[in-house]
């Protein structure tokens, strides 16, 4: 049993890095298309605790499918192929953000929002194919956005116009 571990070839490695972009490519637009689907579905979350803010948040969820939408497209394109990383990140800080500002117009930290922050990243975790470092930067950016969503002044606005939190 005197085998020698040999590198792998160029070409095997070139043709793993081809695999791994197309699976990555496909499950990304897979993302894509169920952040396009769900972003709209929380409006039920918005009925129930923010009744009179629905038609607001629905107009930032669909805003957020629509972006989603183009993310989705983008990923077909060359450059798509070229940036697929790039845009796995955007893809996911887009629900992220448009949640984030949902709990900066509501109670800040003590918004029910923060349940779709993690939605988010857990199902992320579970479709994208992400390397250790991509990890790192996506909690990093939620991260960021959660804390400034939830140090944000903004959320007393809603609070003085409803009377008070969630119901």
């Amino acid at each position: 049993m005197n085998e020698r571990a040999t590198a792998p070839s160029s070409e095997l490695l070139a043709a793993f890095e081809e695999y791994e972009r197309d699976r990555t490519i496909r499950n990304n637009r897979i993302g894509c298309i169920l952040g396009i689907i769900f972003m709209p579905a929380g409006m039920g979350l918005d009925a129930i605790v923010y009744g009179e803010w629905m038609w607001y948040f629905l107009g930032l969820r669909l805003i957020c499918s629509a972006l989603l939408a183009v993310v989705w497209w983008a990923h077909g394109t060359g450059f798509g192929r070229l940036h697929y990383r790039t845009l796995g990140l955007i893809e996911v800080s887009l629900p992220l953000g448009f949640i984030s500002e949902m709990i900066r117009l509501t109670d800040g930290f003590a918004s029910p929002y923060y349940a779709g922050l993690n939605l988010v990243v857990f199902g992320a975790g579970l479709l994208l194919r992400w390397r250790a470092q991509d990890v790192f930067r996506m909690l990093a950016i939620m991260l960021i956005m959660y804390l400034i969503a939830g140090v944000s002044l903004a959320g007393s606005y809603i609070r003085s116009r409803t009377g008070g939190g969630a119901r």
